[in-house]
């Protein structure tokens, strides 16, 4: 089909996803209509992946602007319908393409390009299946992801995963990962490199009187350039395991996958930016300037009740952070803390509407040893609106299973292997808080 034809249908698929928001007016959308509305995106966002393809294959080289600047998918205004439910999103780069975000619930593996098998959706694969099939030869119940074996290029004893199995185990680790589940959001890069605009300094309004010159205020934008590192995880199993093991499968990718999250966490709060091992890692929010602090003094300090929480939510919200969807991810240590805490009568003490009406996230990623003048266990808690956190990412996943690689074949073990490359934006650094320097009580 030529590109012009495909982003013709394309607006017609759009333009029929806007009639049915026109007709439903001010009430919520029936069953039917979902799923119609949903079918049209997805079937529109396949259409731009397909052109933006020709064009990288040089096909009708003079229409590149109409595909990197398609239509804008239909949506209203606090409707939360920018394309699944609000679950996914278009982010709009320096460069003016168009790139899709995924909010948590969203599944990254739905919108991974694969030209599958005739007779196979996506829906009919699975990853446990795929990884028990190869790892035991017995494809007995898999017979659709045997057939996806070649579509995978051949490495040394193996095979690299499709990529909508692959992107299964990014799907894993993001839904155990908490701060996706606080909101941080993931964008999918499609290059090795992305610039994305931030507000740096919002406007400053002024009542002006008649004939007067209106007071002047900047609203100043920064250019962010972003560039993946390589994360990866490599799991070696007994090839004995393998074949009297049962569930093996989802086992090794439910293992892989929250590893992956782990570090996702990790890197998301505390990455340094620079040197980690032989490679870098991200910058972390706790490194990111302009972020609001309060810090528990020279050597550290025990938590004052909720007197501490509540100083980082007034930062925040003195710098117009909106209240709804703040939300706090601490260590279990300090969760029990606050779950401890007792009035003067011995009863469990009545948090503040501002803990009340924040979202709790415990993970044992927050640090308890960080170092805090003679202080060795000191702990951070971090507050702020997540949604303007972002994990980048490149669409590209790779799960490579061998069992002949360089040890493998020797050991008479097999070999997996998980990498993806990431990087970490914080949109709006003011719009988070960090409590440094907390010690034990």
């Amino acid at each position: 089909m030529r590109i012009q034809d495909i982003l013709q249908k394309r607006a017609g698929l759009l333009s029929d996803a806007r009639k049915i928001i026109d007709g439903v007016s001010n009430r919520s959308m029936t069953k039917s209509e979902q799923e119609k509305f949903d079918a049209l995106l997805n079937e529109a966002d396949a259409l731009y992946q397909q052109a933006t393809r020709q064009r990288r294959l040089g096909s009708l080289e003079e229409h590149s602007h109409d595909i990197f600047n398609p239509p804008p998918i239909p949506y209203t205004p606090g409707s939360e319908q920018n394309s699944l439910n609000g679950q996914t999103f278009i982010v709009e780069t320096v460069d003016g393409r168009q790139i899709r975000g995924f909010r948590n619930g969203a599944r990254i593996s739905d919108y991974l390009d694969c030209n599958l098998p005739d007779g196979i959706k996506r829906s009919d694969l699975s990853l446990g299946r795929w990884l028990r099939g190869f790892l035991t030869n017995n494809w007995k119940g898999a017979e659709a992801e045997q057939r996806t074996l070649g579509l995978a290029p051949a490495t040394v004893g193996g095979f690299l995963l499709p990529e909508p199995l692959a992107g299964e185990i990014i799907d894993l680790a993001r839904n155990q990962a908490q701060l996706i589940k606080a909101g941080a959001g993931t964008i999918m890069m499609d290059s090795s490199s992305l610039a994305i605009a931030r507000v740096l300094t919002d406007p400053t309004p002024a009542w002006t009187a008649e004939n007067k010159t209106i007071s002047d205020s900047d609203m100043t934008f920064g250019r962010y350039e972003l560039s993946p590192k390589k994360l990866a995880v490599l799991c070696k199993v007994s090839n004995e395991l393998i074949e009297d093991a049962v569930g093996l499968g989802q086992l090794v990718s439910s293992t892989m996958s929250k590893a992956l999250s782990l570090e996702l966490d990790r890197c998301g709060l505390y990455g340094t930016g620079a040197g980690a091992g032989s490679g870098t890692e991200p910058l972390g929010l706790r490194n990111w300037e302009d972020i609001n602090v309060v810090d528990m003094g020279t050597n550290g300090s025990p938590l004052d009740g909720y007197i501490n929480v509540s100083n980082a939510w007034l930062d925040l919200l003195t710098e117009n952070c909106p209240e709804d969807g703040l939300s706090v991810i601490l260590n279990p240590r300090e969760r029990a803390y606050f779950d401890r805490l007792r009035d003067g009568m011995g009863n469990p003490a009545t948090p503040p509407e501002s803990w009340r009406s924040m979202q709790k996230f415990t993970t044992n990623q927050v640090s308890i040893t960080q170092t805090q003048g003679t202080a060795s266990n000191a702990a951070d808690i971090f507050l702020g609106d997540f949604r303007q956190m972002y994990f980048i990412m490149r669409s590209s996943i790779s799960l490579e299973v061998s069992k002949e690689a360089d040890g493998a074949f020797a050991a008479h073990q097999t070999w997996i292997k998980s990498t993806l490359r990431a990087d970490v934006l914080v949109m709006r650094p003011k719009w988070f808080a960090l409590i440094r320097g907390i010690t034990p009580t």
